[in-house]
């Protein structure tokens, strides 16, 4: 095997080392969460099909000093205020993100910056945009229905 190629599956390697440890320190700090305190059912069933993307949010919200305290009112639906706004494009996965239509801070561009969403195992539906100096984020305890009835997305509705 010529250098690069183990270079690189050395940094892959690396890579999938560093999510499943992301991934297994998210499921203990929800774990560690939900012993004092009532979420929905089938809350710690979900946790073992965390996604690696719910698993960035939720680690990036931890790296910006959230609390196992606080995990709880985050898990129940607490809208969150980052001061950093690149989360915003970091929490958009192309794999899983759409764009979803929200009463959130009005005073966005939402042509610039649409609110995004992306289904999960453990946040169902997450919800997050920009806000004029940071990212703003909200877990939905139940995803968003769609159709026009609904209004799930700008294309849907007429506003």
């Amino acid at each position: 095997m010529d250098r690069p190629a183990a270079a690189g599956g050395a940094a892959r390697a690396e890579q999938e080392r560093a999510a499943q440890e992301t991934r297994t320190r998210v499921q203990l700090l929800i774990e560690l969460t939900a012993r004092n305190a009532v979420y929905r059912k089938g809350l710690l069933a979900a946790v073992k099909g965390l996604s690696p993307q719910e698993a960035v949010i939720l680690a990036d919200l931890e790296r910006h000093g959230l609390q196992v305290p606080q995990l709880h009112d985050v898990l129940c639906g607490g809208h969150v205020l980052v001061d950093e706004p690149q989360l915003y494009e970091a929490w958009r996965f192309p794999e899983v993100s759409h764009h979803r239509l929200s009463s959130h801070h009005r005073d966005i561009d939402k042509s610039r910056y649409p609110d995004i969403g992306m289904r999960g195992q453990v946040v169902r539906e997450k919800l997050h945009g920009r806000t004029a100096n940071g990212t703003w984020l909200q877990l939905e305890k139940t995803p968003a229905a769609s159709g026009p009835a609904n209004c799930p997305a700008w294309t849907t509705c007429a506003i």
